[in-house]
């Protein structure tokens, strides 16, 4: 299903990109990206602007005023002078403006295209060797701004641009359709993407009332290419010569001064193939397929919105080195892509919480099942070795007592302790594992971590012993007093789902679950309630929480199927026994005895003491004392 998303997505923005149907808002989002910066020092403006109105009078000027101008730019030794003017009527004093135009190095003059008809400047002004022309029209986008422009007309003839012929006589070279090479300059390609240096007044602009005057002293124009164009807005005097640029409104003027300062600069901007372009985006919704199956929907989210961030940024950097980075499709496949894989996360996460509701609902409390539904991978298929604690219960004679009870009642009260004993557990963080008849399997530390999981077991055992008490105090009278073994060990084990996730058995398996099975087992032979392995005492120990609770060293044993002898010791119930510090103190008295060996005393020891371990631990003494075998210095247990 994520799969046909993804591709369906993929599909979706490649033929939104083929056919262009965003290209409106791709170039709104380009056009953000133009950063102000410093124009080629040989283009400069001569702009007809207010005051050159209010002092050489009302629009259109004399021609003989324009060659009096022209004679003073003249003066000045520019390169090129391009004349953003059309000079298509002829008017008194055009002799004036031809004898001025002989002067000049280099003369283009604007022509123009009106209804697909190319209108050209005067012909006697073209009869000069050194005036050229350039149409000025732009071709703005649907938006209606000025965001490129062909250098060169592949219809009427070849005609080149304004901007284009001005460049083609400042390097003294024939018309050609590029690639071409202008000075230092590879033009790459006919169509310019115009890359604008600012909004208006970034290219230098001076009044041409400033050549009369001081400042005109101080202009350096020579060889340099001077534009001349209307730089005001004046409906009644036909100079609205502005247009709509990515920067802001700009004369037509300037934005031919742009044009030929950025190929001066070599300042081009280049987009990917569409080719490139498809690949990019292939990639984005193939990652995102990744993503979305192997991350969180926070980690996937995360991902995706940085992935976001940082091609928006690498757009922007690359923009100002010359290359133009689609902005709208592939930020557009990163949403869409990232948009699915939410989708996908989200009935994909429903389904997986259902099946876990489903799975543990009876193992796990409440707030255990809220923590492992909002973090599935608690979960490991296969799984997974942990450090962790097991304990193992019992209810002693159980068969004895089914054959006293009627089945139902049986079920009845069995199903009764059941209930409160697992709600001990769940409340102490603990997860039953399995209900074995009678018996109960609990896990800590799984599959929610749990740092006091030692702790935490041990709480629980003691505490189950309350409620079986309080069980046989409400009890029917017929009912046979219930009495429980506990075994408790703590250790390396391995733990996740064993079988498949269309057949969820989440369960502990290894040598310390075993034992902490055995131990229960123990718990008849000492007549002990609750047993614990050494990893659990040592865990208590080097967590401080030893103090908590009161523990005696039973036995050093080994138990059926092991050699290696373990430690033992008692998790004692403090109200069964009474006098419980010097019952410990003499009972560990006596052990240390037995230890070494000196079974007498030992047994002397333990006779002393009332409680029923202390009793069996005494026959033990006085068994050993008469037998004639060699003492290993454990006991060896071949019960379960």
């Amino acid at each position: 299903m994520l799969i046909l998303s993804l591709l369906g997505g993929f599909f979706l923005i490649l033929i939104s990109l083929s056919f262009g149907l965003f290209s409106g808002w791709e170039n709104l989002i380009s056009d953000s990206l133009f950063i102000q910066r410093s124009p080629n020092e040989n283009v400069v403006i001569l702009a007809i602007d207010e005051e050159s109105l209010d002092k050489y009078g009302a629009w259109p000027w004399p021609r003989s005023t324009i060659a009096q101008l022209t004679e003073t730019i003249t003066a000045h030794n520019p390169k090129v002078i391009g004349f953003d003017i059309t000079f298509f009527e002829e008017r008194e004093g055009d002799d004036k403006f031809i004898n001025a135009l002989t002067s000049t190095t280099s003369t283009v003059l604007a022509a123009k295209v009106e209804d697909q008809t190319l209108l050209t400047p005067l012909d006697q002004l073209l009869e000069l060797e050194n005036v050229e022309y350039g149409y000025v029209n732009f071709i703005a986008d649907t938006d209606e701004k000025v965001r490129a422009t062909d250098l060169v007309s592949e219809s009427d003839n070849q005609t080149s641009s304004f901007s284009y012929q001005i460049l083609q006589s400042y390097f003294s070279t024939e018309v050609e359709l590029p690639p071409v090479q202008l000075g230092f300059t590879t033009v790459p390609d006919n169509h310019l993407v115009i890359n604008y240096y600012g909004p208006q007044g970034t290219i230098p602009t001076y009044s041409l009332t400033s050549l009369d005057s001081e400042q005109g002293a101080e202009l350096n124009l020579e060889n340099k290419i001077i534009l001349i164009g209307s730089t005001v807005q004046d409906l009644k005097r036909n100079l609205d010569d502005r247009f709509i640029s990515p920067v802001g409104l700009l004369p037509g003027v300037e934005i031919h001064a742009n044009i030929i300062s950025q190929v001066l600069d070599g300042d081009f901007i280049s987009s990917p193939s569409v080719l490139l372009q498809t690949a990019i985006i292939l990639a984005v919704f193939v990652s995102s397929f990744v993503l979305a199956t192997r991350l969180t929907l926070r980690a996937f989210s995360i991902v995706e919105l940085a992935a976001l961030a940082t091609y928006v940024l690498l757009a922007s950097l690359v923009f100002g080195l010359g290359t133009k980075l689609d902005l709208l499709y592939t930020p557009l496949s990163i949403l869409l892509a990232w948009l699915i894989g939410i989708i996908w996360q989200y009935f994909a996460r429903k389904r997986e919480n259902e099946y876990l509701r489903q799975a543990f609902v009876q193992y796990l409390n409440k707030g255990l099942l809220n923590k492992l539904l909002d973090n599935p991978d608690h979960l490991k298929l296969g799984g997974e070795r942990r450090h962790m604690t097991v304990m193992f219960s019992d209810i002693r004679d159980f068969t004895s007592i089914s054959e006293k009870v009627e089945p139902e009642e049986l079920v009845q009260f069995l199903n009764e302790y059941l209930t409160d004993a697992t709600d001990t557990i769940f409340e102490h963080q603990g997860a039953v594992d399995k209900y074995l008849g009678d018996a109960i399997m609990a896990l800590w530390n799984a599959p929610i971590l749990d740092a006091n999981h030692a702790k935490n077991a041990c709480v629980a055992a003691l505490e189950m012993i309350d409620v079986l008490e309080e069980f046989n105090r409400n009890a029917e009278d017929h009912i046979p007093e219930l009495k429980i073994g506990v075994g408790v060990n703590t250790g390396e084990m391995l733990v996740g789902n064993l079988g498949s996730m269309r057949r969820f058995d989440y369960t502990v398996m290894g040598d310390n679950v075993n034992l902490s099975s055995r131990l229960e087992g123990l718990t008849k032979q000492y007549q002990v309630s609750i047993i614990i392995g050494s990893g659990t005492y040592q865990e208590l120990e080097d967590e401080g929480q030893l103090n908590q609770f009161t523990t005696r060293k039973l036995d050093v044993v080994t138990v059926k199927g092991k050699s290696k002898p373990i430690e033992i010791y008692e998790l004692m119930h403090p109200s069964h026994y009474q006098n419980l510090e010097d019952l410990v103190s003499k009972y560990e008295e006596a052990l240390e005895k037995y230890m070494k060996g000196e079974f007498k005393s030992a047994e002397n020891l333990f006779s002393q003491l009332t409680d029923p371990t202390s009793e069996l631990m005494a026959k033990r003494c006085q068994e050993l004392h008469s037998s004639k075998t060699k003492w290993p210095g454990y006991w060896q247990w071949d019960v379960k």
